[in-house]
């Protein structure tokens, strides 16, 4: 089966991205401005609360945000970001 235009863009920006790689993100899917990823939290991930820790989160958040903005296929980086923590992530 053909990738679209964006799963093509994506999959190139994650094989290339060490970062996100080494979070062991996965795509789930990917369209124009919409993004969903996975992505295990490993022991060396949490904080000393032995929770998620909120710089991890927000890299999984900024990932999903540079996957869905550049799937339209013109390079797209974030000028502001904030997260709100709702709740810890488990």
């Amino acid at each position: 089966m053909q990738k679209t235009k964006a799963e093509a863009i994506v999959a190139k920006m994650l094989a290339e991205d060490k970062f996100s790689l080494w979070l062991g993100i996965e795509l789930l899917s990917i369209t124009e401005g919409h993004c969903r990823l996975r992505m295990t939290i490993r022991d060396e991930m949490v904080n000393g609360f032995n929770i998620s820790h909120g710089g991890i989160a927000f890299s999984l958040a900024d990932s999903a945000l540079a996957f869905a903005s550049n799937a339209y296929g013109r390079l797209s980086v974030a000028l502001e970001c904030s997260i709100s923590f709702a709740v810890a992530v488990q």
